[in-house]
């Protein structure tokens, strides 16, 4: 199943989606090298949505939105290519593994982020359970937590 271009919504720059990247996606990291690096990507910095972050196994970054505001994931912020978001959808095994949903960062800019769960299910998912997990990285920082283990 591959992605269809006329189910994406472009960035307002031309011929260009924006992701969101929380984890292994973050500028340096080794899914950012092998996906986005060298590219024609436009890097916009960092930025922060919504939502809760867990790190599995020690790598593996989970994040699970939420309604709490003030819970916050730091993000990397990137215009990519159409070929580009198809990488990155083959990577995160969308919409199987991950889904991808379209949301507003901290700075008013929309894009596309990879989500363990969907936003229609947000009143699911327990926020006292998260942040009782092992795994729950309270600065919702992957590249600190990471920096911790």
């Amino acid at each position: 199943m591959g992605t269809d271009k006329k189910d994406i919504i472009f960035s307002e720059v031309a011929d260009y989606i924006r992701v969101f990247t929380y984890g292994t996606l973050r500028i340096n990291q080794g899914n950012y090298s092998r996906c986005i690096k060298n590219t024609k990507e436009i890097y916009e910095g960092e930025t922060s949505v919504s939502g809760m972050l867990m790190v599995l196994d020690d790598i593996i970054p989970m994040i699970y939105p939420t309604i709490d505001k003030s819970r916050k994931i730091i993000a990397d912020s990137f215009l990519v290519t159409f070929e580009v978001f198809c990488r990155l959808d083959r990577l995160e095994g969308y919409p199987y593994y991950y889904n991808r949903i379209y949301i507003k960062d901290d700075k008013g800019n929309l894009g596309y982020i990879y989500t363990h769960s969907d936003y229609s299910e947000r009143d699911k998912i327990q926020s006292n359970w998260i942040i009782n997990q092992p795994d729950f990285v309270k600065s919702g920082d992957y590249l600190e937590a990471r920096g911790s283990y």
